[in-house]
């Protein structure tokens, strides 16, 4: 059996990529905070969404064909592959999980503004 090594570099763009991924969730956060009062939807709606990716990736497909590429699992996938100096696959998923997260800063700063504290 040959164990995969790694050095310091491919380390440090897996864990970034890892960093990416964890922004991708905070983002996210942020801006459902702004459109709920209680935290039930704030923890759940992502909580949900981690959980059942690939279920929405398989039944998903059907109907919408690449919706895959639009959820945050396939982060994690490309930080592996990376880091074991492997065949990334695809590098959409990142543009489009950058993008996602764009919009979801936009939307909630957009929201900040139309809030009176």
């Amino acid at each position: 059996m040959r164990l995969a090594v790694c050095d310091a570099r491919d380390l440090v763009k897996g864990l970034a990529l890892h960093g990416f991924h964890l922004l991708f969730w905070i983002t996210l956060s942020l801006m459902l905070g702004t459109f709920f009062k209680g935290r039930g939807a704030v923890i759940g709606i992502p909580a949900l969404l981690l959980a059942f990716q690939d279920l929405i990736a398989d039944f998903g497909s059907r109907y919408l064909p690449g919706i895959e590429l639009w959820l945050p699992k396939r982060i994690e996938e490309i930080a592996a592959q990376v880091t074991l100096r492997g065949h990334i696959a695809s590098t959409v998923p990142l543009f489009t999980i950058g993008l996602l997260m764009a919009v979801f800063t936009v939307i909630a700063f957009w929201r900040f503004k139309r809030k009176e504290f």
